[in-house]
């Protein structure tokens, strides 16, 4: 269907036409014995696929990239107020690290499954990850962890004190800032169409 859509376009002669093929975050399949991506921030849950076509050139393929460096670059691009928005233009400046959220984990439903369900490998509370080319920082309300890449296994901190350090610092200041979460006692306001669609989804029962 992305190809029929593809083609289609490019039919219609409108050269200012950007695709994108992205995804919101990956799946466990059986890695680290889990299924889902609702435990932790590995490589498998947020490296997704990315796939730009169009007529702004936008990163290197091996760059770190973040979904809101899109919204910015291709808003820029189009002329549009961007002071909003998070993220970097990717025609003008190189990411240093990518950052990725999770809320708090309930345990629960998984012990009961599974009474032997290692939860010790996991965080239950709201867990922030900062991932540079080279490692990956992760901390919550119980502990923090430094993992050099491609290994997110073994806590390297007591190794690399200095790294752990400086991440840290980092995502602090991001956290300080826009990582301030949405305030949760907000309610929502749906269409009817948004619910349809949020279920059809699976987001609401």
């Amino acid at each position: 269907m992305v190809g029929r859509l593809f083609d289609h376009v490019r039919s219609l002669d409108l050269d200012d036409t950007i695709f994108v093929v992205t995804a919101d975050h990956g799946e466990l399949f059986g890695e680290y014995g889990l299924l889902a991506h609702k435990l932790c921030l590995h490589d498998v849950i947020i490296n997704v696929p990315l796939v730009v076509h169009g007529p702004t050139d936008v990163t290197d393929a091996d760059d770190l990239v973040q979904h809101a460096d899109l919204m910015r670059t291709f808003v820029e691009a189009a002329g549009g107020s961007t002071e909003q928005l998070q993220g970097v233009d990717l025609r003008e400046e190189a990411r240093e690290h990518a950052i990725a959220q999770r809320g708090g984990a309930s345990f629960e439903s998984l012990l009961k499954y599974n009474p032997d369900f290692d939860t010790d490998r996991y965080h239950e509370p709201m867990l922030n990850c900062l991932r540079t080319d080279e490692f990956k920082y992760q901390t919550s309300g119980e502990r923090s962890e430094l993992f050099a890449l491609p290994d997110e296994e073994t806590d390297v901190r007591n190794r690399h004190p200095e790294t752990a350090a400086a991440l840290g610092r980092r995502l602090d200041e991001w956290l300080e800032t826009d990582g301030q979460p949405v305030d949760a006692s907000r309610e929502a306001e749906f269409t009817d169409a948004m619910e349809r669609q949020l279920r059809d989804l699976g987001y609401v029962d």
